[in-house]
């Protein structure tokens, strides 16, 4: 669905603008603050304050991004859609928009909001009306955007109310800059100034000082009354109880403005009012009863000539929108005057938008219209298209809007109504949707199109209930089917959702295979960039790849296959692969184990939000434990609890008791941890007598692999039963499929801690020796450390034993102990095969060859046809993710990585 290129246009300036220069110098003050937020009531020209910013912006050459923010946007993978579009019309130059025939280039422009922090360039991003983004989860995501700016990087909002954003920490950092209502006032010295410009009022300085009192230095209402006031006796005419009121404004433009009109005037006014936004044409349309066309036209461009009651929203001046207060004016005179005509204007506004290409507006007037069959009929047929868009807010607001027989007449829309509420976890409208909508099966009525989005939104609620093993069999018998009409890119969820299930069931080589067929196909498709990627993103192939290696301890090459998946999710355009946020618990997983802490609380903070929407139940938890972990490594219990709450909370609210088993078995974790042993093993009771179970028939990923298993190993080390635990260690490890590495070592480093412990120092030292030597050669840290001071202390002792402090095994263990915060005597632990936390792109890693090849800048420029600036800017971005300043660092940095 094309968005107007109006959206990223700002309004025109009009004549007679007074400079808001203090405030603009406030904005523009340095240090540059990153968020800028202007609030202010109707009328108080929020607007024309960033107008004056921007320009001021402009003439410095910085680039600038300009968004005119609608309720449509509260859906996250549109406004994502928005930005990035927005920021590919101002890096052309153009206001023409990225489509089809068009595509922005994500790979050079970088800006999705998912990844806002990580654009090197600098921007200043402005939101206009920001005050209709309601939704909680797009205001999280957004709250996570402004606290991981760069300190080149600046967004600017406008607000009619205080926007419900998460802004303490930039309070705090004196990164904020607030503009009120009552900074936006005109002084008396401006009000004066924007008087003196007009030639035709008779007013004093004395009555301008009366005038400015009355209303209190309200911009809307100065400047309304420069077209009402014309002589000194009129002041009195627009006073009650010496305060100026729209209301007031209301009778005085009847009386000054309005009755001074031809009826024709009157009429078209009055009718167009129902438009946010209009032009000649749809004008044209809408009056064709009464008006020529011709004499539309003249009206309009009569009406423009007074330029304080019509503006314009773009440069060419062919949208066209009257000023919040006429507009509200006109609006109860339409109501008043011709109230039976209402219904039928805002129907004729529908078709017309319709026509046009605009459904949003072209829906909203149908509904206006009280056109529900024409608004559910229009919602039908854009349904699929929003759908496989993710836009579920926008659906959800569709459909509530019609009745549920309207609803039940149109598949698609119900379809999509099913889709929407799965996405928002409203479970048992869910299992009524499916209900409804397998009658509608049994009786022929779906398309098959329809039935194959219907067996997509079955298994998708099946894998989010957690109901593996129902939607295995489902999957499988889909997957035998060969028929042309089981559509590839859905093959290619089915192949990944059975890798996931196989990956739970410890069956790695088959999920091994499984994900390698999602591949194979994705690529026979040439990579497909359909908009049906949304159900199932080939990116999950990779995460279940990575996890499989990972559980078979095979640290560095799930690194490989998480990085391979991160470079898919940053390339594909975000819009069509929602899902690609499956790939992020994986790799943030294997950044714990490695002890990157620093950067995968970044990416986990700066993306929950959005994994809590789009993550499977198992990668969801996965990402909840390692946040929490990371705060309980940094000493900030409160905060470790907090997450895990949140978490068990999830549990109960999704129907998904497996994550609240998960989090109250972390909550046990913790706060052994924290050698609060009673409130552990009460803890423990109140699972076991609520009986909330971690399904033992699973490999669970998350927690620690089968949270209560290795858990209540450490419950029992904290109650010093060390028999005991050291034969549960036994059994577990028995139980435990041979090829579960990951799993078998932390069992044999509790063992460890569980020898130490019952006073067997020498088999603890040797098993440690053992689990080290294993430990190297992937590079594992977290697994060894989380267990605390035994590990430590065991490792202090193994490192001096040692001939060699230069040796591989040596520079292991001295990283180990730098992770306990323990200074070794040898060189600090490297592993050759370091990770970028960022995959490089496919324009860096183009570069970065041809620096190889010692080619200049200015050579570069030639052979890749980009300005020797963008190559500059690539090349600094190259660097930094390199971790080097110099070419010849990163080519040398580059050969270490395997990257030449």
């Amino acid at each position: 669905m094309q968005i107007s290129a109006a959206k990223f246009t700002p309004k025109v300036i009009t004549k007679h603008l007074i400079e808001q220069t203090e405030l603009v110098q406030h904005l523009t003050a340095k240090p540059l603050r990153n968020v800028a937020i202007v609030q202010g009531l109707a009328g108080y020209g929020k607007t024309t304050l960033l107008l004056q910013y921007l320009a001021w912006l402009q003439a410095k050459k910085a680039r600038t991004i300009w968004i005119n923010l609608e309720k449509a946007d509260n859906d996250i993978s549109r406004l994502l859609q928005v930005v990035s579009e927005a920021s590919n019309a101002s890096v052309s130059g153009s206001s023409k928009v990225a489509t089809k025939e068009n595509p922005h280039n994500t790979d050079d422009l970088n800006v999705l909001l998912s990844a806002i922090a990580d654009n090197e360039q600098p921007f200043y991003l402005f939101l206009d009306n920001f005050d209709v983004i309601t939704e909680p989860s797009t205001l999280s995501i957004l709250s996570d955007a402004l606290n991981h700016l760069k300190s080149h990087q600046q967004i600017i909002i406008a607000s009619r109310t205080a926007p419900k954003l998460a802004l303490s920490k930039l309070k705090i950092a004196d990164n904020l800059i607030e503009v009120s209502t009552s900074e936006l006032k005109f002084s008396f010295e401006q009000t004066k100034v924007y008087f003196s410009r007009f030639g035709d009022i008779q007013l004093n300085e004395e009555q301008i000082c009366k005038l400015y009192e009355l209303t209190d230095g309200w911009p809307a209402a100065l400047k309304l009354s420069t077209f009402l006031i014309k002589q000194p006796e009129q002041l009195s005419q627009l006073t009650v109880d010496g305060k100026v009121t729209s209301e007031l404004f209301d009778d005085y433009l009847i009386e000054n403005i309005f009755n001074h009109k031809s009826a024709e005037q009157q009429e078209f006014l009055v009718k167009t009012s129902i438009l946010s936004e209009f032009n000649l044409p749809l004008c044209q349309h809408l009056l064709a009863d009464t008006f020529s066309a011709g004499r539309a036209a003249t009206m309009l461009n009569e009406h423009l000539e007074e330029s304080i009651l019509i503006e314009s929203t773009n440069q060419q001046q062919s949208w066209l929108s009257y000023h919040q207060l006429f507009a509200s004016f006109l609006i109860k005179l339409l109501k008043r005057d011709y109230a039976e005509q209402v219904e039928p204007l805002h129907v004729k506004a529908a078709k017309w938008f319709k026509e046009n290409n605009r459904p949003r507006l072209a829906i909203e007037h149908a509904i206006a219209g009280n056109a529900n069959e024409l608004a559910a009929q229009m919602m039908d047929d854009f349904a699929l298209p929003m759908l496989r868009k993710a836009q579920f807010n926008t659906l959800a607001d569709w459909t509530n809007s019609i009745s549920s027989e309207l609803l039940n007449q149109h598949i698609n829309l119900y379809l999509a109504k099913t889709w929407a509420d799965l996405f928002y976890k409203r479970t048992l409208l869910v299992e009524k949707d499916i209900s409804q909508i397998s009658e509608w099966q049994k009786a022929n009525k779906l398309t098959k199109e329809q039935q194959r989005i219907f067996t997509s939104l079955k298994i998708s609620f099946s894998i989010m209930s957690d109901n593996n093993d129902e939607t295995l069999n489902v999957v499988q018998a889909l997957l035998a089917d060969n028929q042309p009409s089981n559509h590839s890119l859905v093959r290619i969820g089915f192949y990944n959702i059975q890798a996931y299930i196989h990956l739970s069931q410890a069956k790695f080589e088959d999920a091994r295979i499984d994900g390698m067929n999602a591949l194979a196909l994705t690529q026979f498709m040439g990579k497909n960039k359909s908009s049906d990627n949304v159900f199932f993103t080939v990116t999950y192939a990779h995460a279940v790849q990575a996890f499989a290696l990972l559980l078979q301890g095979k640290l560095k090459r799930a690194l490989a296959v998480a990085e391979q998946g991160l470079r898919d999710f940053y390339q594909q355009d975000f819009i069509e692969s929602a899902n690609a946020y499956g790939v992020l618990p994986a790799y943030t997983s294997l950044l714990y184990e490695t002890n990157k802490l620093d950067d995968c609380e970044t990416i986990l903070t700066r993306n929950l939000s959005l994994i809590r929407q789009f993550a499977l139940p198992e990668w969801l938890a996965v990402s909840y434990l390692c946040l929490a972990r990371i705060h309980l490594a940094k000493n900030n219990t409160n905060d470790a609890i907090k997450v895990i709450e949140t978490l068990e909370q999830i549990g109960y609210s999704d129907h998904l008791p497996r994550l609240s088993a998960i989090a109250r078995w972390e909550l046990v974790r913790i706060h052994l941890n924290n050698g609060e042993v009673i409130l552990a093993n009460d803890i423990a009771e109140r699972i076991s007598s609520e009986n909330l179970v971690v399904k033992k028939a699973q490999c669970s990923i998350a927690a620690d692999n089968e949270a209560d298993t290795i858990t209540s190993i450490r419950l029992l080390l904290a109650n010093q039963q060390y028999k005991k635990a050291l034969k549960q260690i036994a059994d577990a490890i028995e139980q435990s499929q041979p090829n579960r590495h990951y799993r078998i070592l932390k069992l044999e480093v509790l063992k460890v801690v569980a020898l130490k412990q019952s006073n067997e120092h020498r088999q603890a030292l040797r098993l440690l020796t053992k689990l080290v030597a294993q430990g190297q050669n992937e590079g594992f840290v977290r697994t060894f450390v989380d267990e605390g001071e035994v590990i430590s202390e065991l490792l202090k002792e193994l490192y001096q034993t040692l001939d060699d402090y230069n040796s591989k095994l040596a520079l292991y263990i001295a990283s180990l102990l730098a992770a306990f915060g323990i200074e070794a005597n040898a060189a600090q632990y490297e592993e050759v095969n370091n990770r970028l936390i960022e995959p490089l792109t496919k324009r860096e890693e183009e570069l970065l060859h041809l620096i190889n090849k010692g080619h200049t800048n200015s050579k570069i420029s030639a052979l890749l046809s980009l300005s020797e600036s963008t190559v500059k800017w690539h090349l600094s971005n190259l660097f930094s993710k390199l971790g080097v300043k110099r070419r010849n660092q990163a080519t040398s940095k580059a050969r270490e990585l395997g990257l030449l």
